[in-house]
């Protein structure tokens, strides 16, 4: 397994409810998104269909 690392992507006030932003890390893309005030990251690959999901 890879180590994890930290990545800077923006203040939490920067990504208002309702948006997102993509960051590519590595070899790998991350949706953060503001979810109604909650911020969630998540992989940007669909498991099923292996296309991305933002």
């Amino acid at each position: 397994m890879s180590e994890l690392k930290r990545v800077n992507v923006c203040s939490a006030e920067d990504l208002k409810p309702g948006q997102r932003q993509l960051v590519k890390a590595d070899r790998s893309e991350t949706a953060i998104l503001n979810i109604n005030g909650q911020l969630y990251a998540v992989r940007n690959k669909c498991p099923h269909q292996g296309s991305t999901t933002g």
